[in-house]
């Protein structure tokens, strides 16, 4: 088995956390879309925080977010990757990497949206 160069590899588990929060912050820092959900996710949770959001709710409604928040994570890791194996070149199979990663992001926004309907338009119903 070939031997891993330790810069590569964490050595314990509180070196692993570091590393992943490094890769939270700099996709944070660094990626306009996932940004945006950041932000659509504060302004939900605000409104969820107003609603009164029963326990059952609000693990609904944080599931639901944090998955869209990863698909973005995953697709950004994915496009890096693709950028990284094609370099400045333009190449169908990138191409569709990237566009099936950013697919995947789409779907779980539209369910996103889907589940954010069912959870709160009830509850702005009945306040009118």
């Amino acid at each position: 088995m070939a031997s891993v160069d330790k810069h590569l590899k964490n050595t314990n588990f509180l070196e692993s956390v570091i590393t992943a929060c490094q890769g939270i912050v700099f996709a944070f820092c660094h990626e306009r879309n996932l940004r945006f959900h950041a932000v659509t996710m504060g302004l939900v949770f605000a409104l969820a925080g107003r609603l009164s959001f029963s326990s059952l709710e609000w693990v609904i409604l944080v599931l639901t977010v944090s998955q869209v928040i990863v698909a973005e994570m995953v697709n950004s890791a994915l496009e890096y990757l693709t950028d990284l194996t094609v370099g400045n070149q333009w190449h169908p199979i990138a191409k569709r990497v990237k566009d099936v990663a950013a697919g995947a992001v789409l779907i779980t926004a539209l369910a996103a949206v889907l589940i954010g309907g069912l959870l709160f338009l009830p509850k702005l119903i009945n306040l009118f």
